[in-house]
Formats: C-alpha cells, sequence, structure tokens
C-alpha cells in the first residue's frame, strides 16, 4: 500500500496499532544518494573506520522511500503480510538542520527511475519528519510565542520607546490617541480604523503609547512595504482575543503535529522492541536513526550501545545467508539470488497471504527496488530462514521468531560490505579480533605499475588496493607467506616505502581524498598472475558468531542440531574454530 502526505492521516493509526501486533517487522530503503567519494570505503578500513565514513558521507543523502512489511503469524504456521511504501520528503518550513536539504547523486536518481521509481510523488506528496528533538524546540518556540501575545497586544513590543520626544512628534501621538479614543466610542470587536502613513519612528513611538494606554482592547498592524507605511488599528474584545489566540495555538500544534509525520512510525518501531529484518541493513538502520529520531554520534563506540537501545533487536538476513547452514547453497547472497534459492525445494517453504487492500507481491513479476516489495521479500526469507534454522535443531522447533534462543547468533549483527576479513558488525557484544599482520602499506614512484609492486613481494601472491598513484595497501593471499615475506622484505633494498598494517594504522596517510580518477583507474585490483581474484572473507571474524551458535545449538554428526540448556541472549562472543557457523576460508 502507498502511503503519501495526502493520505498519512488516513493510515497512520493502522499502521500504529500494526507495529504493535505483529510478529515481526521487515524494512527497506530507497536513497538520493548512497557514496561519497571524498570518504572511500576501502577494504581495510577498521569498523569504527568504516562507520565513520559512511557517517561523514552518506548521511547528507535521503532516505525517500521507507519499505515497512509486517508479518503476522497465524495459527496454523503460516503468514499474513501487510506490505507499505511510504513516500518521505523533508519538512523546510519546520526542519532546523540539514535533513531540510535535498541532496541527490545523479546515478542514483537514475537507477531509481529506471525502476519505475516516481519522484514526482516523493516531490509532490512527500511524508514530512521531524525528530524528537526538533519537534521539542518546535514546541517550546510555538509555547513562547503564544505566551508573548498574551502579554502584548502589539507585534513589535520588542522596540523601546525613545524617552525624548521632541514636540511635534509629542502632538502626532496625541492627536492619534484622540482619534481612536473616538473610535473605539462606538466601534465592535473586529472593526478596523486606518490611520495615515507615517515612518518607522513614529510608528515606533505609536506602539509604545498606545500600548500604555489601550492596553488589550486594540491590535495595531502595519501595511504594506516602504518607509511611509499605514497603520491599521483594529477593536479588540479581551475575552474573544484570548479565544482567537488559542484557536491559532491549537491550529499550529496541529501543524506541528503533521510536521513530525513519519517520525512517529520510526519511534513506535522502536518503542515496540519488536524484531526488525533488513537485508545488507547497515544504511538502513543508520539512516532510520538519524533521518526519523536523533543525530548520529560522531564514533562507532559511542553509536554501539545507541543502536542498541533504539532497536534492540535487529537480524541482517545477508549474515543469516554466510552461515553454514544456507552458505553452500547460497554463493551469491544479494536479495535477488538469496530469494530465488530460498524458493527452491531445497528449503521448506511457508505460506505467506498479503492482506486485503495491499497489493499482492505474492504472484506479481518481480519489483525489486522498490521498497515495500523488497521489504515483502525480506521478511519471507528470513521466515524462510527462521523456519529451516529450528528443523535442523533436535529436538525441532516450529517456531523461532517468537521465543527461542536459536537466533540468538545472528542478533544485531549487521553485515559490513568490502571488508574481506570482517564480516559484520557487532552492537550487542564484543567485536571479534582480527588478525592484519600480512597486510602492507606500501608507497612508491607514480610511475610504478602493478607488476613493480608484484616484484617487491615476489614470490608471493598479493592482493594490491590502490590507495592512490602514489600509495596502495598489499595483502598476502596465503598468510603462510608472511614469515618469508618478512625475511626477504629485510634483507633487500627498493625504491619504495613498506610499513606493516599495524604501524601504518597508528599514522595512517589521509584517505579522505583520491587519486587522479584516469590513473586510479588503470590499476585494476589485480594480483600477479593478471587474474583479478576477489578478496575471501577470512574465517577469524565468521568464528565469533559461530562460537555464539554453539552455545545456543551443537552442530553434532547426524543432520539436527540440539538445543542448549545454557544458552542467553547477551552471551559474549570470542573468536573460535570450533562448530564454524561461517564456511571457513583461509585466504582472502
Amino acid at each position: 500500500m502507498e502511503v503519501s502526505r495526502s493520505n498519512f492521516k488516513e493510515h497512520v493509526d493502522t499502521v500504529l496499532k500494526d507495529i504493535k501486533t505483529c510478529s515481526f517487522i521487515s524494512c527497506d530503503g530507497e536513497f538520493t544518494g548512497i557514496r561519497n567519494d571524498n570518504f572511500r570505503c576501502m577494504p581495510f578500513d577498521t569498523i569504527d573506520e568504516r562507520y565513520e565514513k559512511l557517517k561523514q558521507g552518506n548521511m547528507k543523502y535521503l532516505m525517500c522511500q521507507v519499505g515497512l512489511s509486517f508479518f503476522f503469524l497465524e495459527s496454523d504456521g503460516s503468514y499474513t503480510v501487510k506490505p507499505y511504501n511510504f513516500y518521505i520528503l523533508p519538512s523546510a518550513a519546520a526542519s532546523t538542520d540539514d535533513t531540510s536539504n535535498f541532496v541527490c547523486q545523479t546515478s542514483c536518481i537514475n537507477f531509481l527511475t529506471s525502476h519505475g521509481f516516481d519522484f514526482n510523488k516523493v516531490f509532490r506528496d512527500g511524508i514530512p519528519f521531524l525528530k524528537p528533538a526538533e519537534e521539542s524546540k518546535a514546541l517550546d518556540r510555538l509555547m513562547e510565542s503564544h505566551e508573548k501575545k498574551q502579554k502584548s497586544t502589539f507585534k513589535s513590543d520588542k522596540l523601546d520607546t525613545p524617552t525624548s520626544i521632541k514636540p511635534v512628534d509629542e502632538k502626532f501621538l496625541q492627536q492619534t490617541v484622540l482619534q481612536i479614543k473616538e473610535f473605539l466610542r462606538t466601534a465592535a470587536h473586529g472593526d478596523k480604523l486606518n490611520l495615515e502613513s507615517t515612518n518607522s519612528y513614529r510608528r515606533k513611538l505609536l506602539y509604545g503609547r498606545l500600548g500604555e494606554i489601550f492596553g488589550d482592547t486594540v491590535t495595531v498592524e502595519v501595511m504594506g512595504i516602504g518607509k511611509q507605511r499605514p497603520l491599521i488599528v483594529t477593536k479588540v474584545d479581551a475575552e474573544r482575543k484570548k479565544e482567537i489566540e488559542l484557536e491559532a495555538l491549537n491550529k499550529k500544534l496541529r501543524e506541528l503535529e503533521d510536521a513530525v509525520g513519519f517520525s512517529q512510525v520510526v519511534k513506535e518501531i522502536s518503542i515496540s522492541g519488536k524484531i526488525l529484518v533488513g537485508h545488507n541493513m547497515l544504511l538502513d538502520v543508520m539512516y532510520l536513526i538519524s533521518q526519523f529520531l536523533a543525530q548520529l554520534p560522531n564514533t562507532y563506540k559511542e553509536f554501539k550501545p545507541m543502536a542498541n537501545e533504539i532497536f534492540p533487536k535487529l537480524m541482517d538476513t545477508k549474515v543469516i545467508s554466510s552461515t553454514y547452514l544456507f552458505k553452500d547453497n547460497i554463493e551469491f547472497n544479494s536479495l535477488e539470488e538469496m530469494n530465488k534459492i530460498l524458493h527452491t525445494s531445497l528449503y521448506q517453504q511457508i505460506d505467506c497471504e498479503i492482506a486485503e487492500g495491499f497489493p499482492d507481491y505474492t504472484n506479481a513479476d518481480a519489483k525489486f527496488h522498490d521498497a515495500a516489495y523488497d521489504s515483502f521479500v525480506t521478511g519471507k526469507c528470513f521466515a524462510i530462514m527462521s523456519k529451516h534454522i529450528g528443523s535442523q535443531a533436535s529436538p525441532p522447533v516450529q517456531d523461532i521468531i517468537s521465543n527461542s534462543s536459536l537466533l540468538n547468533p545472528f542478533l544485531n549483527k549487521l553485515f559490513i560490505n568490502g571488508l574481506p576479513d570482517i564480516s559484520y558488525m557487532n552492537l550487542s557484544g564484543a567485536e571479534a579480533k582480527v588478525d592484519r599482520d600480512h597486510m602492507y602499506h606500501i608507497t612508491f614512484p607514480p610511475s610504478w605499475q602493478r607488476n613493480d609492486i608484484c616484484q617487491v613481494f615476489y614470490p608471493a601472491d598479493i592482493y594490491i588496493k590502490w590507495i592512490d598513484t602514489k600509495s596502495a595497501m598489499v595483502t598476502l593471499q596465503h598468510r603462510s607467506d608472511n614469515k618469508a615475506v618478512k625475511k626477504q622484505l629485510a634483507n633487500s633494498v627498493h625504491s619504495c616505502t613498506i610499513r606493516s598494517y599495524s604501524d601504518w594504522s597508528t599514522k595512517p596517510c589521509d584517505l579522505t581524498t583520491s587519486g587522479d580518477p584516469s590513473t586510479a583507474a588503470s590499476h585494476a585490483d589485480s594480483d600477479p598472475s593478471q587474474g583479478s581474484k576477489p578478496m575471501k572473507r577470512a574465517a577469524t571474524h565468521r568464528n565469533a558468531v559461530n562460537n555464539d551458535l554453539s552455545r545456543s545449538v551443537s552442530k553434532p554428526k547426524k543432520k539436527h542440531l540440539e538445543l542448549s540448556s545454557t544458552t542467553t541472549a547477551d552471551t559474549e562472543l570470542q573468536a573460535t574454530d570450533n562448530n564454524k557457523l561461517f564456511q571457513e576460508e583461509d585466504s582472502w
């Protein structure tokens, strides 16, 4: 169901009720931009660095469409699903920070429009939003303004009346006061008196004098533009004036409530504590927080407890699909490819019925990159994977979503793209330690090519990631070569500077500025054999989640998994080589 500003009020109460009563929620977002070359993500980033780069480089864009699918588990094990599409646009009148700006990347706009995205719905009818802090500030401003109006009749009461007045100006004031007194003798509430045009100095004198004499019985407004501007005096009944001001305040309060818009939906999701599912959902989570709830902290150390408090039950299907339970069958775990494999005979299927009044995605042609459809597919994949995980336990568990420790190993672990030796960030536990002893930073003359770098590390196979035309990170494809490479580097002379990763990471070069794009493009990520081998994810980090699984289930020789009676949701993770949840790979 598509929800925009024009029908948001009509549906918001139902949406809030669905949040409270559903079994779990799946989400997906579409963005006006997804990258910033000034903060390039590198495969040798730490988790802290990656978070900071995403925060600085990506959060200026807009989550312009949010898909939410609410899954309701029925008594027969089937699901009823309500998929919503929300079109989002900031309100310039209410917002007080950079979220009122509309920043975009042409490539992203082209990509979305090529998949049928209608930006007219965003620009014409997008739902506004206000973070709670902004809402509080706006409310304070409204109440302060209302209190001032109750205390003073005149709009320019902040102006100080001159203490010394010339006789000619005093005569003007006296004549005007008499004119207004005569007007008030017969005037009714709302009647107006037009005064002659006068300059700003005399208007200032009038504000002070009329306020002293007439109080709340009249209001004075300045009309027109220019130095000589007429004044309009309006007869006001004091009680009626209070009623009008109260009506105006209530109108502004209703407008403020409308401006909060979609933020109240995200806030309700947070309050509910329900499982929130996404696929490769790190950016989704960061945007849901920064755009609708609160400003992101500067460091990952601060972000972890914040995100865990706001969304205490996050599930990333890309992390789950990387485990040994699925990895053998799901070689490429993009949402589309994962969905295809999970809907084959390899896995037990579930029945999903779309609620009445919602688009039937179950029989529709693929509509990937539509947020509601992607959220529906993500949620259904999660339900299938959960059912499979439960079926592998001994004894089998039919419903592991409602209340089962079998999902604990995946809780609050968000997939990280492009970090070969780090599979995920762990928002509710310790991060697994990563060994980068086989990685080196090298600086060299700008004339060097790939083969020059390969000669330095020959005969070891290496992976090269160019930083700019004069520096790169080199990774040994086989850690077992590291001892020989260190010995070789110590006993050889080269026209380059080589530093170990541990040494370089304490004082790294500036990665916020890229080199000449044309030159950098010619240096393909490659190895000495000319073939560009992709870096594989090392087992060290995967084993951390695996160890958590071993505390909730054990992997016996038989087909089934056995439940452990000592499992707790907050088990701290440590790296281990036993009962691997992730497929182990001994090289990048």
